[in-house]
């Protein structure tokens, strides 16, 4: 008799862990930045909704679970992010701790325009994300590495109060985990905006304890029709700017 109540159980709690909704993803995914999930339909184990992040999306995502993260420790997703401006697809593991992600795939840069405005700025094309991960814990992102490729093209962008445009060629952005800047600060994340072929730096630009830095090289300007009165060299950073993160 125990054994067909022990049976009994173990068939119930199998089901309910069938069943589990997939709100239950809603704090991890909350971990990268705020990032929120709604209009989430199916389990927690494999199901399709809306993602947004601030002014960016919504994006439909399809999740599906992947045993692979089980000796690790973690619950692992396939996933597949697309929508008018985007076509990725990548991988989620979500521990105790800290939420990791990996992508590859293009976002139309018109994608981040909404939040780009504040800063003057609008983007047009493609942009190809190559190899990119990052983790994320409660205290806000902790690593990122990758590629972000964009095919060039025009380019609007405030300066004296006044709305200017400039074409660019194509660009390449290396991503990178930056040491924190003591021992018991939070690490950094460092971006390094160059040509294409990766020879000729155009952007420097670092985001580490509540503060972004960005560097701007002589050659941007030039590229920008910007006239720069100095004799700095065309790689050398000419204006820097540094704002704190909201």
């Amino acid at each position: 008799m125990t054994k067909y109540i022990l049976g009994g159980l173990l068939a119930f709690v199998l089901l309910c862990a069938g069943l589990a909704p997939p709100s239950l993803l809603k704090s991890p995914l909350a971990r990268m930045g705020g990032l929120q999930l709604t209009y989430a339909t199916g389990t927690l184990w494999n199901g399709v909704g809306d993602l947004r992040l601030g002014e960016v999306g919504p994006i439909t995502v399809e999740w599906y679970f992947d045993w692979a993260g089980i000796p690790a420790g973690a619950l692992a997703y396939r996933l597949r992010l697309y929508g008018e401006n985007t076509h990725l697809h990548g991988r989620l593991a979500i521990g105790l701790e800290r939420t990791k992600v990996a992508a590859e795939g293009g976002v139309e840069a018109d994608a981040f325009n909404p939040w780009l405005a504040q800063y003057g700025l609008h983007l047009s094309g493609w942009l190809g994300l190559e190899e990119m991960t990052a983790a994320f814990a409660d205290g806000g992102m902790e690593s990122a590495n990758g590629k972000i490729l964009w095919g060039g093209g025009p380019v609007v962008y405030g300066l004296g109060g006044k709305k200017r445009s400039a074409t660019l060629p194509p660009l390449l952005a290396r991503v990178q985990s930056a040491p924190a800047e003591d021992a018991a600060g939070p690490p950094g994340i460092q971006a390094k905006v160059l040509t294409q072929d990766g020879e000729r730096p155009l952007i420097e630009a670092e985001a580490i304890g509540g503060w972004v830095k960005i560097g701007v090289t002589k050659r941007l300007l030039r590229l920008s029709d910007v006239h720069w009165p100095g004799k700095e060299a065309d790689d050398e950073v000419v204006i820097t700017l540094e704002e704190q993160l909201l």
